[in-house]
């Protein structure tokens, strides 16, 4: 009986998700995702690329495909962004695509230390584009009787349907030598998608994060240890992830608390240019067995390191 009921919770959360964002545990590892005005913080041009897998024992599960480029422009004094990504339910039975651009300016304030300003505010603001694919080729219960089997017509139509709508965000970014702040509110506009006859709403998402790196000390030594914390709300939903990363010459450990909900683990390894990052999540709800494990993975390349860089402060330490 409680499987049962656990089976029906997820056909209604098909409407939830779909008017939702994909959650992604490892937030720092995805900049644009998080905050747009982190495009160019890098000082150079930057590829990320990411999966998530959730819900693997439910069919199809809840897939997530992730893709982002990002650079610093010197002659605009910005940094340029770009963003795609999938998220595919229940092996297509529902995909929304989603893609962004974005623009954030980089202003230098306060007392300059080491040539450069001791602060850096980012504003910055997307346009998207937005297309949710529902594939209406499936029974529905409404068209099964009890006792005679399907003898119903649905009210679904039959096919593939496909609902599109544009989309904008704002926010800005404040970062020092080693500490971060920033807010966001992704799909401003309230953009659509289709769920069966209904039209629903993506909610704006809110996001709130910073952290502060701490390292080259006594206590340390050579460890650089990186406490943050993410808060996301959208819609009837938010999450408060509290975050502790430790990183010792390439290799990376770290923990994410997620309150009342799930906790994840952290592991990452970088070389030169490239940076490999991997979170799993210990689901702490009685739904567990039946959702099944979340895995997430993520790779980031810094495609080209310019002269700029020396020019403007950068945003290194909290995706190195």
């Amino acid at each position: 009986m409680r499987y049962i009921v656990l089976f029906f919770a997820v056909l209604f959360s098909l409407r939830f998700l779909f008017s939702q964002d994909a959650v992604l545990s490892q937030y720092n590892s995805f900049p644009l995702y998080t905050n747009m005005a982190m495009a160019g913080s890098k000082g150079c041009s930057r590829v990320v690329m990411g999966t998530r897998l959730q819900w693997l024992n439910v069919d199809g599960g809840y897939k997530t495909y992730y893709f982002s480029y990002d650079q610093y422009s010197m002659h605009l004094n910005s940094g340029l962004g770009f963003e795609y990504y999938r998220n595919d339910e229940a092996d297509r039975l529902m995909i929304s695509d989603v893609l962004h651009l974005s623009l954030s300016p980089h202003f230098p304030v306060g007392r300059k230390t080491d040539s450069l300003g001791k602060l850096v505010i980012k504003p910055a603001i997307n346009f998207g584009y937005l297309q949710n694919i529902r594939d209406t080729n499936v029974v529905y219960g409404d068209v099964i009787d009890p006792v005679y089997g399907f003898i119903f017509n649905t009210q679904d139509v039959a096919g593939i349907s496909k609902i599109q709508s544009t989309d904008f965000g704002a926010g800005a970014m404040l970062y020092g030598q080693s500490f971060y702040a920033g807010i966001y509110f992704h799909h401003l506009t309230s953009a659509s998608i289709g769920l069966g006859y209904d039209v629903l709403p993506i909610y704006t998402r809110m996001t709130i994060q910073s952290g502060y790196v701490l390292r080259d000390s006594a206590i340390i030594g050579k460890f650089s240890i990186m406490p943050s914390f993410i808060y996301e709300r959208q819609g009837g939903s938010d999450r408060l992830d509290l975050t502790l990363y430790a990183r010792y010459r390439k290799f990376s450990l770290g923990t994410s608390l997620r309150l009342n909900r799930t906790m994840v683990l952290l592991m990452g390894f970088s070389h030169k240019i490239i940076k490999l990052g991997y979170s799993y999540e210990v689901n702490r709800l009685s739904t567990r067995k039946f959702f099944g494990t979340t895995h997430e993975i993520n790779m980031s390349v810094n495609v080209a390191y310019r002269k700029e860089r020396k020019k403007i402060r950068t945003l290194d330490f909290i995706n190195e």
